[in-house]
């Protein structure tokens, strides 16, 4: 059962007051609170002048205060309690949702998936959506890290054999080869074999060679006609990392976010067009705040992280590919919501 909500302004700022103002530069730290009904997971952030917020009591202010339609549409998915809705059961609820509608004057002839709900089960997803696995092969993942994620995804790229399916992809970081159309464990283990982990992490260039290349293939569907746009399925770029970004200048991965979603909005596309989840697969604080960073930044919403949680195995790889939620839903989230 699906409702209708409109489409706010799309800042996901929610100021409730002045002690309550989330700053982006803020110190991140993670905890256990105890509470009457057991513990819950808190994201707590200490400010410069050293005082401490806790998110979910801040998202509680917004969902009894802010009388946001998208939160009418999560009690209703949840049916529970407004007061009883914690971060999490929020943004599991919006997998389910069904999106508002793009701006106007968004190009026509999209794939009319971008305005459904996304899928429910890995067999819908790879039918569904093109994804490209963008993995570090940074020196720091030699070793455990490299076999981590070979074997998250090699599961994946089996189930894409037995759909005979070609949308699931594979890049790396410093290695030049773009792999397209994974099928079966073993070609998807023989790529990890071939390339050795080594360098630095340049997550911000292979971000834009992916961006480019996903949009300049919008740009020629379009020209050719609608059946042909209609034809390009949504994107989900997942990035899986160990470290901290080393790139430069204007290849840092929030300009290059915020330089793509320039075009993708100057382009009138659709806002679910692509989306990106980067996935820790270490815990590296540094890396943490640089990576929350780029998801409340000027970009859209395309962005999410997936903090650090131990192993990746392939189960929560799927759980992570089924979690992500549209740009546009996303959009209309508060900061307490996100990254967490």
């Amino acid at each position: 059962m699906q409702g209708n909500w409109k489409m706010s302004s799309g800042s996901g700022r929610v100021n409730i007051n002045n002690e309550h103002v989330i700053e982006n530069t803020a110190f991140q730290m993670h905890g256990n609170l105890k509470t009457g009904g057991g513990s819950r997971h808190v994201e707590i952030t200490t400010h410069s002048d050293g005082k401490i917020v806790d998110h979910q009591e801040i998202f509680q202010h917004w969902v009894t205060g802010s009388g946001s339609g998208l939160m009418d549409e999560i009690e209703r998915i949840l049916g529970i309690k407004m007061t009883d809705i914690t971060i999490e059961k929020a943004k599991t609820a919006l997998t389910s949702l069904k999106p508002p509608p793009p701006p106007p004057g968004t190009v026509p002839g999209y794939p009319p998936g971008l305005n459904e709900p996304r899928p429910t089960t890995i067999e819908e997803y790879l039918r569904n959506f093109e994804v490209m696995f963008v993995v570090d092969d940074s020196a720091s993942m030699k070793g455990k890290r490299w076999t981590e994620a070979r074997d998250a995804l090699a599961t994946i790229a089996q189930k894409a054999f037995e759909l005979k399916v070609n949308t699931m992809n594979m890049r790396f970081l410093n290695n030049a080869s773009d792999v397209r159309g994974v099928k079966g464990k073993k070609k998807l283990i023989s790529w990890f074999n071939k390339v050795k982990p080594k360098g630095k992490t340049p997550l911000g260039r292979r971000l834009k060679v992916v961006f480019d290349d996903h949009l300049n293939r919008i740009d020629s569907a379009v020209r050719e006609g609608p059946e042909k746009y209609s034809k390009i399925l949504p994107l989900d770029i997942i990035v899986l990392t160990d470290g901290m970004p080393t790139d430069k200048g204007e290849d840092k991965p929030a300009k290059v976010v915020a330089k793509t979603v320039e075009r993708l909005k100057g382009s009138h596309y659709h806002p679910n067009t692509m989306n990106v989840q980067i996935v820790q697969i270490a815990d590296e604080k540094k890396a943490e705040k640089v990576l929350k960073e780029l998801v409340v930044g000027d970009n859209g919403r395309i962005v999410d992280t997936v903090p650090y949680a131990g192993i990746v195995d392939s189960e929560k790889l799927q759980k992570i590919l089924l979690k992500g939620v549209h740009p546009n839903i996303r959009s209309q989230m508060p900061e307490e919501m996100l990254a967490i």
